[in-house]
């Protein structure tokens, strides 16, 4: 053992053997530092003896030995601030009726003191209380949000079947936002959305917008960009595929999965073209059908386009060629 092992030292916690032990409870013997004063290490002792009757069973020792680092420790100086101590607390496990001592407020416990322990744990506990309160509050307004769109998510989920192509998630949720948004406007000025519908197909406009965004930025798309767009598909399809690249242009880079359509000449196929956006299409060559899905190219649109051609694997969505092989 080394000098500088032998300067520090550790708080050695033994629980009895007891007949009310809990059947999980395997380690009687718990260590505590290291310390690197034997005075620091008396200090945690006095401390936490302080905390024996009532909060670890009865028959529990407290002695100190030199620090021994092969063997496990656990940690003497927990943090002391509010925010990092919350953060302690919570993925602190259950004490487990005091088999678990020494927990972590005991250990606070021993190098605090009694007052100062009680406050660093009373201000972490507030951050946690503090933190339920805003999740709880996030989780209404996003129920609330919820409700709030989903009315207006069926009536784009109908406007987009009326419409060629493929619509995913992603876009059905920018064009359901849309008009949640402009109906809301609307209602402010006293217009309902049956006053609405008398003068135009809102639903069908939002679903028409989002795609003439969503195919502005395929335009944009660069060869590095549209790679990694590619990668991120393959990346999250269930069925075995295929990635290809066609030389001849940096974008035409074609996602060939495997297995194809029932009914098939070739493999189905997903491509990322700078004038039309993501295409699903066949892999062979001479006049092929093309089917758009509307994705756009951020960084969200890899998985969109994954979970319409996994559906499409899957059959959820039926022939989306309507017979045209």
């Amino acid at each position: 053992m080394s000098d500088e092992t032998r300067e520090r030292w550790s708080v050695v916690v033994t629980l009895p053997d007891s007949d009310d032990r809990p059947p999980e409870v395997t380690d009687l013997v718990r260590r505590v530092g290291p310390y690197l004063y034997r005075s620091a290490a008396e200090t945690a002792v006095y401390n936490m003896s302080l905390l024996l009757p009532g909060s670890a069973p009865e028959g529990t020792t407290l002695a100190i030995e030199p620090y021994d680092d092969s063997l496990p420790h656990l940690d003497g100086h927990p943090p002391t601030s509010a925010i990092d101590l919350a953060e302690a607390i919570r993925t602190e496990p259950d004490g487990n009726g005091g088999w678990g001592f020494p927990d972590l407020y005991a250990r606070l416990f021993g190098i605090l003191g009694e007052e100062l322990a009680r406050t660093r744990w009373g201000s972490a506990c507030a951050v946690l209380a503090a933190d339920e309160e805003a999740a709880e509050e996030e989780r209404l307004a996003q129920q609330a949000e919820r409700e709030r769109l989903e009315p207006h998510r069926r009536d784009v989920i109908a406007a987009a079947a009326q419409r060629a192509g493929l619509t995913t998630d992603l876009a059905a949720d920018l064009a359901t936002r849309m008009l949640a948004d402009l109906v809301d406007v609307a209602a402010r000025h006293g217009v309902t959305r049956n006053d609405l519908a008398l003068v135009t197909n809102l639903s069908g406009t939002c679903v028409d917008a989002v795609h003439a965004r969503l195919s502005r930025k395929a335009r944009e798309v660069t060869p590095q960009w549209a790679k990694a767009l590619l990668k991120g598909v393959a990346d999250h399809l269930e069925a075995d595929h295929t990635v290809k690249r066609d030389g001849r242009d940096p974008y035409e880079i074609s996602l060939t999965t495997l297995p194809a359509l029932e009914g098939a000449r070739a493999p189905l196929a997903v491509q990322l073209r700078p004038g039309s956006g993501w295409v699903l299409t066949f892999d062979r060559p001479g006049t092929i059908p093309v089917v758009l899905v509307e994705a756009g190219t951020a960084g969200d649109a890899a998985r969109a386009v994954a979970d319409i051609v996994n559906r499409v694997h899957r059959g959820e969505l039926g022939d989306p060629f309507n017979g045209r092989r």
